[in-house]
């Protein structure tokens, strides 16, 4: 093994004694390497719903249901909001303009427009903020406009409305009651996040969900493809054999669910040898914190033992981040699994919130 970039040799050496590798990896892509679901082929699924929308819009029966607080108190949380597509030239000031951004949608009201190298642009702002913007987006951003908004069976207008002072006063106190109520409903999953890593709540806690109803069923992509989003059904068996055959699935998922509501899965993802790094890789894996510690955790990590095994799947790595909100109680969830810690690295591509260099931490199943 070689890497095209003399100054990272050492940083190469060191990995491939942890996990395998194949081919040349250098610098430049070594984080996209190691981060799985950062395949620059891979259409992610709001990339997909955007592009389903955009049809659907232009059909004129597209329609989303709405999430947070930012548009309140014009749009509210669980409102239909009823989507015509628009380009930026045709969208105005005042409309409420359909966009993604981060690998989310947003519904924000339009306060400026115009135009760059050619290509027009919108700017939008929430109406809960006071000052600063969204910033330019471009058509390839944008699905459309908020005609109508549905709440309760009652359709409403999309304009902007005036309010009195008084009104005002009023939304703007539900609004920070809203925010605190969402700032301490954070403190309280980090405080229980902070009690999963001592031994005593894990005790305490294992007799929780002990007599709910505990599901687990085998996914595989649709279309057998690893970078497909959209799963079905399988059955161990079935999962089994296509393992042994050549042209194996290469992705399968287990998800675990608690009286019929999802509560975690995890993904497993195969990396041919053409790939930088090869192998069997845990891609995904999540599990609800009120779950964590409880006979949930026990059950899910005893399926997937199982699984693994009946598979005659050995030796399994996984990349995750350090300074994460979640990292300690995760770390403690993949820990239980049997992985183990065998390096760490600063990954100088990716930085935090505070422009800190984000650290990744490699685990590994079996043979370290």
């Amino acid at each position: 093994m070689t890497c095209k970039n003399p100054d990272y040799q050492d940083f190469c050496k060191q990995i491939y004694e942890y996990v395998p590798a194949c081919g040349d990896i250098d610098k430049k892509n070594i984080a996209s390497s190691l981060f799985l679901s950062s395949n620059p082929q891979e259409t992610s699924v709001v990339l997909q719903i955007f592009e389903l929308g955009r049809f659907f819009a232009e059909k004129k029966i597209a329609r989303f249901q709405s999430q947070g607080m930012s548009m309140y108190p014009c749009i509210r949380p669980k409102d239909t909001l009823h989507i015509e597509p628009r380009s930026a030239k045709q969208i105005q000031a005042g409309d409420i303009a359909v966009f993604r951004r981060f690998s989310r949608l947003f519904a924000h009201r339009t306060i400026d427009k115009g135009s760059k190298n050619g290509q027009d642009y919108i700017v939008t702002c929430s109406d809960t903020t006071r000052s600063g913007n969204d910033g330019p987006s471009f058509d390839k951003d944008i699905l459309g406009i908020v005609t109508r908004i549905e709440r309760k069976g009652i359709i409403l207008e999309a304009l902007p409305k005036k309010h009195p002072l008084l009104s005002r006063l009023f939304l703007d106190i539900y609004i920070h009651f809203c925010c605190l109520g969402g700032y301490l409903w954070h403190r309280l999953a980090c405080l229980v996040n902070h009690l999963q890593q001592y031994r005593i709540y894990r005790i305490l806690a294992g007799f929780l969900f002990i007599n709910k109803k505990i599901e687990f069923s085998l996914q595989a992509p649709i279309n057998a493809r690893p970078n497909s989003r959209f799963f079905t059904k399988i059955s161990s068996e079935e999962l089994k054999n296509s393992l042994r055959v050549e042209s194996a699935l290469s992705k399968w998922m287990l998800t675990v669910k608690v009286n019929s509501k999802p509560a975690g899965y995890l993904s497993i993802l195969f990396k041919p040898e053409s790939c930088p790094f090869c192998g069997w890789w845990l891609q995904e894996v999540q599990l609800k914190i009120r779950y964590r510690g409880t006979s949930v955790e026990t059950r899910f990590l005893k399926e997937a033992q199982n699984l693994l095994e009946k598979f005659e799947i050995r030796n399994i790595s996984l990349s995750a981040f350090e300074n994460t909100g979640t990292a300690s109680s995760m770390k403690l969830f993949l820990k239980n699994m049997g992985f183990k810690e065998v390096f760490r690295y600063k990954d100088i591509l990716l930085k935090d919130k505070n422009k800190a260099v984000i650290e990744r931490i490699i685990m590994k199943k079996g043979n370290t």
